[in-house]
């Protein structure tokens, strides 16, 4: 069954909207309040039948297959749309990515969702090829380009007290999911809280949590950025994988990384991040399990900083792990003073080696 069009004239752009969830889903419900005018007559009665992935890819433009590439083909042009067909092959998921909203070009997906978020269910997912006013961190918006993986996705809690691990998780997601499609030893790192770097130098995505509490659980909309195709602002994983292939040359040993596409590396984190978060609450909503692995991929372990504390003082610190609240933990060497500096609370200049305490929002304890 191929997806339900159409033009919203309350959004100002053209949406798709897929289920293979096993039950049928009526926009309206799901759009509930989302217009801002009271009006929602528009989406009245439409309703989008469960289908399967395979049957969505009639229309699209099919792609020459392209086995691995090299730096002059990194950036080819791959489908400006996004294929449905592509991202449901890969998905092995049970929840997550089941149900998905594709708009090709939207103001925000995180805004999307977030205005939504008590009308959809856990593992919606929302996906624009272009974002005109993406979200981030403390407000900031930008524009996000054609190439970069741009989603928002919903993933439900039960714990707020766990909320501050989710994108400690989705990072851990992204990041095994993009070795496992170009190097298993690709030099990518997690740059606290929430930005993913190359070569630890160059910022190639980000990631946003928010959240809502209802009906007795914890609604978290996960908003990521990957450079997948896109080569400016910084650098896309295509050129990446491109550069390693002409590094590796002639070395028989030394497999060629293939083109890194939007809709494998969605459907990769997606599975990852799904497996991960029933690891998790297994473990009884801890990031034990999980504390080694991300402080191997983070830039931070032994950093040395300066904290400028409320008063105005600067304390020098060293970086020594996450504390068991999920706050990042540091020590003065001087007297073993700990202090546990939550994101929000604190603005970060690694590469400066600066935190500076927005408001006294983190408390300090003596070890």
């Amino acid at each position: 069954m191929s997806p339900s069009r159409e033009v919203r004239s309350a959004f100002d752009f053209e949406y798709e909207f897929w289920t293979d969830s096993g039950r049928e889903f009526e926009l309206s419900h799901l759009l509930r309040g989302e217009t801002g005018n009271g009006n929602n007559n528009h989406h009245s009665g439409v309703r989008v039948a469960p289908f399967s992935w395979g049957g969505v890819c009639g229309g699209e433009e099919e792609e020459e297959a392209v086995d691995s590439i090299d730096a002059s083909t990194a950036e080819s042009a791959l489908p400006r749309r996004f294929r449905a067909k592509e991202f449901g092959a890969a998905l092995e998921t049970q929840i997550l990515g089941k149900t998905f909203l594709y708009g090709s070009t939207m103001d925000s997906t995180q805004t999307f969702v977030m205005n939504a978020l008590e009308n959809v269910d856990d593992g919606f997912t929302c996906l624009a090829d272009v974002q005109t006013m993406g979200k981030g961190r403390g407000g900031n918006t930008w524009t996000s380009p054609l190439g970069c993986l741009m989603c928002t996705f919903v993933t439900l809690f039960d714990d707020g007290r766990t909320l501050p691990f989710v994108q400690y998780l989705v990072s851990l997601a992204i990041l095994r999911a993009i070795k496992s499609l170009i190097d298993p030893e690709l030099p990518v790192h997690i740059k606290w809280p929430n930005d993913l770097y190359y070569d630890r130098t160059v910022k190639i995505g980000g990631i946003l949590c928010q959240s809502s509490y209802s009906e007795g659980k914890y609604r978290v909309a996960v908003g990521f950025g990957v450079n997948v195709t896109n080569a400016e602002p910084t650098v896309s994983l295509n050129s990446i994988a491109g550069e390693l292939n002409v590094s590796s040359g002639g070395e028989a040993s030394k497999v060629k990384a293939s083109r890194v596409c939007r809709e494998t590396l969605l459907a990769r984190t997606l599975n990852e991040f799904e497996v991960l978060r029933e690891q998790f609450i297994s473990a009884g909503s801890t990031f034990a399990p999980f504390k080694a692995e991300y402080e191997e991929s983070w830039l931070h372990s032994g950093q040395r900083v300066s904290v400028v504390i409320e008063d105005g003082r600067r304390v020098d610190v060293a970086v020594v792990g996450l504390a068991p609240s999920g706050c990042l933990r540091a020590v003065n060497p001087a007297n073993g003073e700990l202090y546990d500096l939550t994101p929000d609370g604190n603005s970060f200049n690694f590469f400066e080696g600066l935190i500076t305490r927005k408001a006294n929002l983190s408390e300090t304890w003596r070890g």
